[in-house]
């Protein structure tokens, strides 16, 4: 069981005046804790254009810092993980304009997310030996072999740091979960992060007064590291992109509890934590509010010059006239089909399908960037709704694959992906689901045919299912399914189905449902 806290006006300004004006024999210990997450590359704004821009996240990080200083409070900035992949920003420098964010914010310490090395071991290592950030980077659940040196330098399970007259060990712990830690290859190993921590915890704190978990997992993951560790005072969390506007506590195993923050995503909020903290005693939370990012507000000046040099490589790489040429225009919001179906997500779809003459494609909300809104269309908007790529060598992203299915397998990932709440759009493909129980499935079909079970269908997919499977499946697998790359990119396909239907997404009719 968990509970939200809710801190008065009135509280905070009788805890302030306390600490600033009574004397006493014991001084409070105060410790500001700065914290962003899932940033995502999104240089200029987040999803909501009046939000986010690194410009003015450095700037209201700038202000909190300053404000703390001139009240003698000693800080902490962190930041939870996947700063890199989910914006074409990613590509401008082949990543580097990305980590180099680290230093430029200034962060105490950053947990690396499953976007951070969707690239893999190999590029992952070259981009960490150019970039070389000096903030330091944890994950306590992944092993890095000796050949990758700057990876084996610079990752680290964890750090200890003085603040407050306390000595604080920072944790990180990275998403074990299997649909990212694939892709890393040639030898790093993905550990349990529940139980690499409860092994390291009781190690750290002999020498700590207090543990912070820097985490990469998820809001009901976390819960579940408080719920099942001992020795954790606090986790500030990342990945599933959870807007936490009070912190929320949950009991550890020991009946103590735990605040779990986050805040949100791309940029839209800084998280701002005030602590009372004392050696042998729990922590205690003086004040938490998550601080508006204003794409209009005030702005750091380096990193307004960071922001428009990024923009300004991003227009080199792919040419201004390519990149803001008009290729279509849309009468409705282009959105991410995350739990429900969108004209563009549906879009998509038959794109995959169309590319590569398939019986029927499936797509994954998850895969898709940032939602805008309704007008014209240029080749950059397309790659901010689809902005994943496994390679900085490759410019243009993903590119369509197709693996050959059985028709009881395609049925039961349908199902099973309705049934996690994670729908896949798709195309060429209709069932029926049961209104009152959301589990009983029916009258799937392919092209208006009746599924046959034992038939093999050719499904279009993207490369992060199809690029999977190759590297997942073993051997008979493989054979089963066959994988096969059509080195189209993702971004062509989308761009010659808008062509495919004279340029114009109009506003759907009775004829044109979603699938």
């Amino acid at each position: 069981m968990h509970t939200r806290i809710f801190y008065s006006v009135k509280k905070y300004i009788l805890i302030t005046a306390l600490v600033f004006t009574v004397p006493s024999p014991v001084e409070a210990k105060l410790l500001k804790i700065i914290h962003t997450n899932d940033l995502h590359s999104h240089f200029e704004s987040s999803d909501n254009p009046q939000k986010g821009g690194y410009a003015a996240l450095k700037a209201v990080i700038n202000s909190i810092r300053e404000d703390a200083k001139k009240n003698g409070i000693e800080t902490l900035t962190m930041d939870a993980g996947d700063l890199s992949e989910g914006s074409p920003f990613f590509m401008a420098k082949e990543g580097q304009a990305s980590f180099k964010v680290l230093d430029e914010i200034g962060y105490d310490a950053f947990t690396m997310g499953n976007h951070d090395w969707l690239i893999g071991t190999r590029q992952l290592n070259l981009l960490f030996e150019i970039v070389n950030p000096s903030a330091p980077i944890l994950s306590a659940n992944i092993i890095f072999p000796k050949k990758y040196e700057a990876l084996k330098k610079l990752i680290r399970p964890y750090i200890e740091v003085k603040r407050a007259e306390s000595r604080i060990a920072i944790l990180g712990l990275t998403t074990d979960e299997m649909i990212y830690s694939w892709r890393l290859n040639s030898g790093a190993k993905m550990l349990s992060a529940l139980k690499t921590a409860n092994l390291l915890i009781p190690r750290i704190r002999k020498n700590n007064d207090f543990v912070f978990a820097l985490t990469h997992l998820g809001f009901k993951p976390d819960m579940e590291l408080a719920k099942k560790t001992s020795g954790i005072d606090l986790i500030i969390g990342g990945h599933s992109h959870t807007t936490i506007f009070d912190p929320v506590l949950v009991q550890n195993k020991h009946g103590k509890n735990v605040p779990i923050m986050q805040t949100g995503e791309h940029g839209q909020y800084v998280g701002n934590l005030l602590l009372n903290i004392e050696p042998g005693k729990p922590i205690e939370i003086i004040h938490y509010e998550l601080v508006p990012v204003y794409a209009d507000g005030p702005k750091d000046t380096t990193m307004t010059e960071t922001v428009q040099d990024a923009r300004h490589a991003l227009e080199t790489k792919y040419g201004q006239n390519w990149l803001y040429e008009m290729v279509a225009f849309s009468e409705v919001p282009i959105e991410r089909p995350l739990y429900r179906s969108t004209q563009w997500g549906n879009l998509v779809a038959d794109a995959l399908r169309e590319a590569v003459k398939a019986d029927a494609a499936i797509d994954v909300g998850e895969f898709y960037g940032t939602p805008q809104p309704p007008g014209p269309v240029t080749r950059e908007h397309i790659m901010k709704f689809y902005p994943r790529t496994f390679s900085l060598k490759k410019p243009f992203g993903w590119t369509v694959w197709t693996i050959q299915v059985p028709g009881w397998v395609l049925k039961l990932a349908i199902e099973e992906a309705e049934r996690f709440g994670s729908p896949f759009t798709t195309s060429n493909i209709t069932y029926e689901i049961d209104p009152g129980t959301r589990t009983s499935f029916t009258n799937f079909r392919i092209g208006g045919e009746v599924i046959n079970d034992l038939r093999e269908y050719t499904i279009a997919v993207t490369e992060g299912i199809g690029r999977g499977a190759k590297e997942i499946f073993s051997p008979i697998l493989k054979i089963i399914f066959k994988p096969y790359n059509s080195n189209l990119p993702v971004w062509f396909a989308i761009e010659n189905k808008l062509k495919q239907i004279g340029g114009v997404v109009r506003e759907p009719t009775s004829s044109s449902m979603p699938h």
